[in-house]
């Protein structure tokens, strides 16, 4: 049985139970999930309406307020998501650590995983131009030496660097080739939002198992994306349902989306601007060096815009 994590604060519980109501009916996907809150009315909440999941109640004040990509707390975040994954690991269990912000076509456990029967860590892709770049919102992380290994240099990293924790573990993974084993999921299998640009015309079929919605940099802009393009699932505010009552067509799988929706927002062509770069660099063996030791490490420090 697979296990997925997930973290969050009450900001993120409306994105949350997008989610839970998505995939409400998607086979044992709730009793294989553990949400990770950082605040008593997130836990209080998942466990009333959602008695199905797991919680594992934190109280992480300096996480208990809306905060976004590049702020101080964001960097918290990905320390606690870093010493987390270290904590699972050394107590035997392996998991898959996954994102809330992400329309699930299907269960993580479709997905064939036989090619990474040897790797510690499996990551999804930033771009499908380059192999070894991570996103990573998504991860699957084996009980491994090499795993904990990678995880407790990234935690030491995390706790005193300013650095995308993605970033980060790119790097990490071309460095420390010799003691960890990094596997890359193909794009397609779970893309984020540049794969609604290639595919401006794609139908309900022809959707990726899952499809992450990040690159904004507010969390509302996420959701309001999902809604827009047919997404969202949870119910309005002051509904007495938490799910919306959704009815499925026999047609509905050769429907395209509405294109006209998705419209390139400013954060998404900053983040594409970044990830050209990037790729370009990693074509040439004395600038992927670069990448590996220079740039990515400090990340933050080369973005000029937030």
């Amino acid at each position: 049985q697979e296990n997925y994590v997930f973290m969050l604060n009450k900001h993120a519980l409306e994105m949350t139970a997008n989610w839970l109501c998505m995939t409400k009916d998607m086979g044992d996907v709730h009793d294989s999930s553990l949400f990770v809150t950082m605040d008593e009315e997130s836990s209080t909440v998942l466990r009333q309406q959602w008695p199905r999941v797991k919680v594992l109640g934190l109280d992480v004040k300096p996480l208990q307020s809306a905060f976004n990509y590049g702020e101080g707390p964001y960097q918290l975040f990905y320390l606690l998501r870093s010493n987390l994954a270290l904590a699972f690991l050394r107590n035997n269990a392996s998991f898959w650590m996954t994102q809330q912000d992400t329309y699930w076509r299907s269960s993580l456990s479709s997905l064939n995983l036989s090619d990474y029967s040897e790797a510690d860590i499996v990551f999804d892709r930033a771009s499908s131009a380059n192999v070894t770049f991570i996103a990573g919102g998504y991860y699957r992380a084996r009980n491994t030496p090499g795993a904990i290994l990678f995880f407790e240099e990234l935690s030491k990293a995390l706790s005193w660097w300013y650095t995308p924790d993605n970033a980060y573990m790119s790097s990490l993974c071309r460095r420390r080739q010799s003691t960890t084993s990094c596997g890359y999921l193909p794009f397609d299998s779970i893309p984020n939002w540049k794969w609604l640009y290639d595919h401006p015309a794609a139908s309900w079929d022809e959707l990726p198992p899952l499809l992450q919605f990040d690159g904004e940099t507010q969390l509302g802009g996420k959701l309001e994306t999902m809604r827009k393009l047919g997404f969202k699932f949870v119910s309005e505010p002051g509904s007495q349902q938490i799910c919306r009552e959704l009815q499925r067509s026999a047609s509905m799988g050769q429907r395209t989306l509405e294109k006209k929706q998705f419209r390139m927002s400013l954060a998404h062509a900053q983040f594409c601007v970044y990830q050209a770069i990037v790729d370009a660099l990693y074509s040439f063996p004395p600038t992927s060096a670069l990448l590996d030791h220079v740039i990515l490490p400090a990340a933050h420090f080369f973005m000029l815009t937030m």
